[in-house]
């Protein structure tokens, strides 16, 4: 797996702070778009991560939603989705993922993985919800890699 500045940052950081962290490395071909919401913001703008390129946030509250697409028309009806869930609570994360419509990578291998074996890793849409104690680790979305 490669690593980017961004990568060592984000690790850095979450050791640093004891919190969880959320990273997307983009190893797609194409540029990817994304939608990050929660309980406040259900509609948020699209954000797009060019290849090769990573992106994070810290995880924090209750009831969020990545979505990833590979088209700027997230928010078609019949656009297909990634969906990343994740809620922190009472010192736990919880997550799991999921698609909607279809998968938008057409059957290009992803995998989730998380810096705790505890938190667990996915390599498809399983719909397993995976708890481990909150912080000092980062749940990585890895779209397009080879998990071979």
């Amino acid at each position: 797996m490669r690593f980017s500045s961004v990568t060592a940052l984000c690790l850095s950081l979450a050791l640093s702070t004891n919190a969880s962290w959320l990273l997307i490395n983009n190893y797609c071909k194409e540029t990817i778009w994304i939608s990050d919401a929660n309980q406040t913001s259900w509609t948020p703008p699209i954000q797009n991560i060019s290849t090769a390129v990573s992106w994070t946030k810290k995880i924090s509250g209750e009831g969020n939603q990545l979505g990833v697409s590979l088209t700027e028309d997230y928010y078609n009806k019949e656009t297909p989705r990634f969906i990343l869930g994740t809620s922190v609570k009472d010192g736990k994360l919880w997550w799991t993922v999921n698609n909607l419509k279809k998968d938008p990578f057409d059957g290009e291998a992803f995998n989730v993985t998380a810096g705790s074996k505890e938190c667990g890793s996915t390599t498809g849409y399983n719909l397993d919800v995976h708890n481990c104690p909150d912080g000092d680790f980062v749940l990585a979305f890895n779209p397009c890699v080879d998990n071979s």
